[in-house]
């Protein structure tokens, strides 16, 4: 396994994403701590001021267009997978956040969970190999949200 890196910059991404995210839905975003394997707890509001846990949110910030293939660690999507839920509600589902520089997608883990895992090399280190899957999101047009978040 490879150490899990957390930088500032990494922070800062994910604290816009996330604002943007409680802006637009009704959600509260509570971060995980520091070696947990998401981002967020996402709880939503409801009418009677209290809030229902719908599950969890991973932030994966890609500084290229969506139209490139995009690969997700397969042991983040088992791991998501695994993680319990109640599914009392419609909206209670893991996410996986990605933001790309022409637009955000919002993908339920479930609809991830048919790929099959690759191994791939380390774009920086030949020698790192690990399994992943290779995700064409412009193909998946209905979790897309044009919205840029710079």
């Amino acid at each position: 396994m490879q150490p899990i890196r957390q930088t500032e910059l990494g922070l800062e991404r994910e604290a816009k994403v996330a604002n943007y995210l409680t802006t637009v839905y009704p959600w509260v975003l509570t971060a995980t701590p520091k070696y947990y394997f998401t981002d967020f707890h996402i709880n939503e509001k409801q009418g009677n001021g209290f809030e229902s846990y719908i599950g969890d949110l991973e932030v994966l910030w890609c500084n290229y267009s969506y139209t490139q293939p995009t690969f997700v660690a397969y042991t983040k999507l088992q791991q998501m997978s695994i993680l319990p839920l109640f599914k009392d509600l419609e909206s209670a589902y893991h996410r996986l956040v990605f933001r790309f520089t022409d637009g955000l997608f919002i993908v339920p883990v479930e609809a991830l969970q048919p790929f099959r895992p690759i191994v791939h090399n380390h774009f920086v280190r030949e020698d790192v190999t690990k399994l992943v899957v290779r995700l064409e999101l412009a193909n998946y047009m209905q979790f897309h949200h044009p919205i840029i978040i710079r």
